[in-house]
């Protein structure tokens, strides 16, 4: 798990949180409301939302009273999400039915506490492999829960 989040408020707009992720080199993050999450926004959901009216440009749009768009608005309101005592094996599962690349874990008030990404379970694989003194090649039982 990462322990360093990057989270964006629900009140934010579209052009601020695509900076905020692309400041911290992250393409989802989850949607932070009084300290709990609410949802979560990746950068596909925020480009694809680049509504506001252009001020310059060959596609220069006037403005009516037009405003831009938040992360609210876009934002997956029900997040799957993971607790932290959870073992990694089912966190990884979850990733895999809900087809999320990431899974904030959340403690039992809501309140995010970290995030398992793709990068954590590729790490944890790997220490896996290295402290079982296996070279990958060595066929083994993988145990899953039921």
């Amino acid at each position: 798990m990462t322990e360093s989040l990057v989270a964006v408020s629900p009140e934010a707009p579209v052009s601020v949180a695509l900076g905020i992720l692309d400041e911290h080199g992250v393409c989802e993050a989850p949607v932070v409301h009084g300290g709990r999450v609410v949802g979560v926004v990746t950068t596909a959901d925020l480009v694809g939302r680049r509504t506001s009216a252009q001020d310059t440009g060959p596609f220069l749009r006037p403005h009516h009273e037009a405003r831009d768009w938040s992360v609210a608005d876009v934002m997956t309101e029900t997040a799957v999400m993971a607790s932290p005592g959870e073992p990694l094996v089912a966190a990884i599962l979850r990733m895999d039915e809900a087809r999320v690349d990431r899974l904030p874990v959340i403690d039992p008030d809501g309140r995010p506490i970290g995030i398992h990404a793709r990068d954590d379970v590729v790490r944890a694989v790997g220490r896996a492999a290295r402290h079982g003194g296996t070279d990958g090649t060595e066929r083994r039982p993988l145990l899953l829960p039921d």
